[in-house]
């Protein structure tokens, strides 16, 4: 059997890595904001050309 300490320590343990995990996500989530992404296959829409016939 556990003792208490042992299931407590088992406990922070899991809730700091769930925390990471959610950091995590959030990064690389904010990462890709930054960064424009595009889903695969797609182009992002080119801003360097002025528009033609003015």
């Amino acid at each position: 059997m556990l003792l208490r300490h042992d299931i407590s320590k088992d406990a922070e343990l899991l809730v700091l890595r769930h925390e990471n995990a959610v950091r995590r996500r959030q990064l690389a989530r904010s990462v890709r904001c930054e960064l424009g992404h595009h889903p695969p296959g797609t182009e992002p829409p080119s801003f360097t050309e002025a528009p033609s016939g003015t």
